[in-house]
């Protein structure tokens, strides 16, 4: 093996502090040779790449991808939790006044100590969609919408806000499973991220209703709106502009075609709403490290130029389709191009290095299943993944999965309690090799008043 190592080096020019390493025969994974990735074996798949490539089977670029890979999938700590149960609240008070009677403005307070399920899975893919942990206990109150609406015309209806997310603009064609409150337990399964979690903040919002068939709606958000610092504000730091179709042809069949820019700045990029992979500074830097031709770091589908500012170019379609008074069938696709922008966490120029992404999802519900007001909903689909990206051995090697069933059922007029599970297969689109499929169930009890 150590002769492997030697005469590796003289043929892969890996930097001559970690073939110094290697030729001692220290672990190619050791915290001393790639600090912060953080497994100390040598994996088959790495002994086997060395003994091929030394016997000239493959290349030095397939070599590079295969190191890569390994150490990837070595970073990836997505265990079954120890069946730990939670219990948690959110609060929401929302004030709503009018001007005219038919103008609005929404002032929206909050509290919770609902946890991002991140921090247990080790992947953000696993959030609750009514997340909200306000505060650093929980439950401490804060504005989280603020932003006027009004009718300008029959036809016209305008809105402005220092707080106003995409969705609560955009008609997201997924009428079972959008709301936080009463929707899919599951962020992933909610709405296409690649339109509607997409950067919310301060902004400005149209929508011009031609006529019963068609209206179109615009807008433009900025994630630092209040910030007066440099490099942010309302038109220098990130944001995101677009604009949507939407196609009624019937009362029972509705969809919509979506596009929209976004622009990231250093160190801020998520393509993904947070449901895409993500991976440690420590995995950027080993990736930067290992390579000899200037490539540089991967942090993951969320950020695959590992902190370098970002464009991209986001298209979806989204449809939902009342079969009859008992069914309703709702989907989405996303597709995304992004470039990077600027030199990367790595130290290496970024500028000009692309990457593509796709994400889908299904859902059908069945309303009033067993009682009025039920809703038995099953959904699931694909989570965003990032397979190649310019300038970096990174890559997501695996393809992510959720499914999920969920029944609402409402106890009176004011309270509902939905139970369910849900289940992420290849979490953080990993291999499954050092990853556990992710099984969550929830009961969701809502008291609306």
């Amino acid at each position: 093996m150590l002769d492997d190592y030697y005469n590796l080096g003289q043929r892969f020019p890996i930097p001559d502090d970690i073939f110094a390493n290697l030729a001692e025969g220290n672990n190619l994974f050791s915290s001393q040779i790639l600090p912060g990735v953080g497994a100390n074996y040598n994996t088959p798949a790495v002994r086997e790449a060395i003994n091929d490539f030394n016997n000239g089977v493959i290349d030095q670029e397939t070599f590079a991808e295969i190191i890569s890979d390994e150490i990837v999938d070595s970073a990836q700590n997505i265990e079954e939790s120890d069946n730990q149960a939670t219990l948690s609240d959110r609060v929401r008070l929302t004030l709503n006044s009018s001007f005219t009677g038919k103008d609005s403005l929404t002032i929206r307070l909050a509290a919770g100590n609902v946890p991002n399920l991140g921090s247990a899975f080790g992947t953000n893919q696993a959030r609750l969609n009514f997340l909200q942990f306000t505060g650093d206990d929980g439950n401490d109150v804060e504005l989280d919408r603020v932003y006027y609406r009004t009718p300008i015309g029959d036809n016209f209806t305008f809105w402005l806000g220092a707080d106003l997310p995409p969705e609560d603009v955009y008609e997201t064609f997924t009428p079972f499973t959008k709301s936080s409150g009463t929707g899919s337990l599951a962020r992933a399964n909610r709405f296409n991220p690649f339109i509607y979690r997409t950067t919310g903040g301060g902004g400005i919002a149209g929508r011009y209703k031609f006529n019963d068939t068609f209206d179109l709606t615009a807008s433009y958000f900025a994630g630092d709106a209040s910030s007066p610092e440099t490099g942010k504000g309302l038109f220098n730091g990130q944001y995101s502009t677009g604009a949507q179709i939407g196609i009624h042809p019937t009362d029972n069949l509705s969809f919509g075609i979506a596009y929209m820019f976004n622009y990231y700045p250093e160190g801020e990029a998520n393509l993904t709403g947070s449901l895409g992979s993500n991976y440690s500074s420590g995995v950027a830097n080993a990736l930067a490290l290992l390579s000899a031709d200037g490539r540089g770091g991967f942090r993951g589908s969320q950020n695959p130029f590992s902190g370098a500012a970002t464009t991209s170019n986001n298209v979806g379609i989204q449809g939902t389709w009342r079969v009859s008074d008992g069914i309703n069938l709702a989907a989405w696709g996303g597709w995304l191009t992004a470039t990077g922008r600027s030199h990367d966490s790595t130290g290496v120029n970024r500028d000009g290095d692309w990457t593509e992404m796709w994400t889908w999802n299904a859902n059908i519900s069945f309303i009033d299943l067993l009682t009025d007001g039920a809703v038995l909903t099953l959904a699931g689909g694909q989570l965003p993944k990032a397979g190649y990206v310019d300038g970096t051995f990174g890559r997501d090697k695996a393809q992510s999965w959720i499914v999920e069933g969920n029944y609402k059922y409402p106890v009176n007029d004011n309270i509902s309690i939905t139970p369910g599970v849900y289940a992420i297969f290849n979490p953080n689109n990993s291999d499954g090799r050092n990853s556990d499929t992710i099984v969550v169930g929830v009961i969701r009890t809502v008291f609306k008043f």
